[in-house]
């Protein structure tokens, strides 16, 4: 079953192994742990994903000893799901790339909810981050005249563009605040589950 259901843990596993269909065994998670580890098909966890990686590595290594080797077809699966992996967001001195983005910090009685607007330098160390109440474009176009703008200058670099996601804060009123300035505003594209 750890072979067939590579990504499962030991508690997922034991929960299977309860089921009438898979014989009805009840047996500890942590028993299955240590089988797991016996068998080589368990990893250090220095997190869940790479445990879950490390068990479908030694799939791989069980299924290349078992049958010989991978088909053409399993190694272009890989090579696509490789090529797939989200760009890394780089840039070669500071201002080429500011990074901005709004996060909902959560609902203070009395005051109610706030965000926190954050922007940091891809190149360098430089973020200035501000707690708002607002939530929209004006906010946002506030937060980058007010705040982010003259801190940066401050730092002597030019600013060259700035990469936010494509939310309604990013728009109207944060536009116009990057063309007066003559920056760049580019979008992410939006995350699809």
């Amino acid at each position: 079953m750890a072979l067939a259901w590579t990504t499962w843990g030991p508690l997922h596993l034991a929960d299977q192994l309860g089921r009438p269909v898979h014989g009805g065994l009840r047996i500890a998670p942590s028993t299955i742990g240590r089988l797991l580890r016996r068998m080589g098909l368990h990893t250090v966890p220095v997190s869940c994903q790479e445990t879950r990686w490390g068990r479908v590595a030694m799939l791989d290594l069980h299924s290349a000893q078992a049958a010989g080797g991978l088909t053409e077809q399993t190694r272009a699966q890989l090579a696509a799901a490789q090529r797939r992996q989200v760009p890394h967001i780089q840039a070669s001195q500071p201002g080429d790339l500011v990074c901005i983005d709004t996060s909902y910090s959560g609902e203070l009685k009395g005051v109610g909810k706030v965000r926190q607007y954050t922007a940091c330098d891809a190149a360098g160390s430089l973020a200035v981050a501000q707690v708002s109440l607002g939530f929209s474009a004006k906010a946002a176009a506030r937060f980058l005249t007010r705040r982010f703008f003259p801190t940066y200058q401050a730092s002597g670099w030019p600013l060259q563009r700035i990469l936010a996601d494509p939310g309604s804060e990013h728009r109207g009123a944060f536009d116009r605040a990057c063309q007066e300035r003559d920056i760049r505003h580019c979008r992410t594209k939006p995350r699809h589950a």
